[in-house]
C-alpha cells in the first residue's frame, strides 16, 4: 500500500487532529450526542477559548461538524467510525477509554437553547424564531460516555 504526495499529507493532517489528549476527550464527549461549547466546558473542565481552538482543529480535519440553533453552534462527530479508530488505538497501546458523567437538566448559567428554554416548545414566543412551530426543543439526557 502506498499513498502519493497530497494523499499522504491529507492523511497526516487527519491523524494530527487526533494527536492531542484534549481533542480525543472532546471526540469522546461527542460520542453520544452533539454539544455546545458551554456543555463541553462543564463536562471536560476546559476553558471556552481553549475548547474553541481545539474544535477549530477538529473542524479543519473534518473530525467534527457543526449545526446552528439561533446564535448557538453545536458540535457533533462527522462520522462515528472515528470512535472505532480511537478504540483500536487504545487497545493497541493497552489503555482503557474513560467516561464522563453528564449532569441532568439545564446547566446553571448556560444560555444555549437546550438550557435556557429546555421546557419550552416552538409554540412558545421566545423559541418561535429558532424552531418550527410545534417542534420540541431538544434537551440533554443524562448519560455516561
Amino acid at each position: 500500500m502506498y499513498l502519493d504526495g497530497d494523499d499522504v499529507v491529507i492523511l497526516a493532517e487527519f491523524f494530527q487532529g487526533l494527536g492531542q489528549a484534549s481533542r480525543l476527550r472532546i471526540l469522546l464527549a461527542l460520542s453520544e450526542e452533539e454539544a455546545c461549547v458551554c456543555h463541553l466546558e462543564v463536562w471536560l473542565g476546559y476553558r471556552q477559548a481553549y475548547l474553541s481552538q481545539q474544535l477549530k482543529v477538529l473542524r479543519d480535519t473534518n473530525l467534527v461538524k457543526t449545526s446552528r440553533i439561533g446564535k448557538h453552534i453545536f458540535y457533533s462527530l462527522s462520522d462515528h467510525a472515528i470512535l472505532d479508530l480511537i478504540k483500536a488505538g487504545s487497545e493497541q497501546v493497552g489503555v482503557q477509554i474513560g467516561s464522563i458523567t453528564r449532569p441532568e437538566g439545564p446547566l446553571p448559567g448556560c444560555v444555549c437553547p437546550r438550557c435556557s428554554v429546555s421546557s419550552m416548545t416552538a409554540d412558545s414566543e421566545d423559541a418561535a424564531e429558532v424552531f418550527e412551530e410545534g417542534t420540541p426543543i431538544p434537551t440533554y439526557p443524562s448519560r455516561e460516555v
